[in-house]
């Protein structure tokens, strides 16, 4: 009997561990207060400071699905390059170097009215009970493309450690399953935020 009241307790402890883990860090900075409705988008590449080669591209993609998923038209990107090699301009250059007359004519051309740029800022991997978990930084602008404005960034930390429910459920172990997650979860919180329709 003793011995069923001490699991029971082992197992109450972990719900409670699981229910007060710390909520994973989201920080969005708004630009523009009023809401922003998306009619339709384009997704530029992600950059990638890690050390994981193609993570942007995957990233790039995921991003694409998850707008997709979530109802919004998408532009496809290789128009934009077309459109970026007749002005004699790479995309890295498109949110540094790039006058609103520029945006405005990608707007017209491509009928988007948005952009998604995303940043891979770090992957690290972190020891947990004998398991390598990603960990990842990762920042998300939702640009205006009529001008280039941002209209909000958001900076988003975490590890596949965050989504560990009881015992070995819910970990996320791989770096494109916690960048699913991680951009899902932003584009939401922006809609649940009102930024974005």
């Amino acid at each position: 009997m003793s011995g069923y009241i001490a699991k029971i307790t082992v197992l109450a402890l972990l719900l409670c561990n699981a229910s007060c883990a710390p909520e994973k860090t989201l920080t969005s900075i708004m630009i523009h207060g009023d809401s922003f409705k998306i009619e339709r988008l384009v997704v530029l590449p992600f950059s990638n400071k890690s050390k994981e080669k193609q993570l942007d591209i995957v990233a790039t993609r995921i991003c694409e699905n998850v707008c997709k998923r979530r109802g919004y038209q998408l532009s496809n990107v290789a128009d934009l390059r077309i459109f970026l090699q007749r002005k004699q301009l790479f995309i890295s250059q498109l949110t540094e170097q790039s006058t609103a007359e520029v945006f405005k004519e990608i707007s017209k051309e491509l009928r988007i009215n948005a952009m998604i740029k995303g940043k891979i800022l770090a992957l690290n991997y972190i020891k947990v009970q004998g398991e390598a978990l990603p960990e990842i930084t990762l920042q998300l602008d939702l640009l205006n493309a009529q001008d280039g404005t941002t209209i909000v960034r958001s900076f988003v930390d975490s590890s596949g450690e965050d989504y560990r429910t009881v015992l070995r459920f819910g970990v996320v172990r791989t770096p494109t399953q916690l960048l699913e997650i991680m951009i899902n979860n932003t584009v939401e919180n922006w809609q649940h935020k009102g930024v974005i329709l």
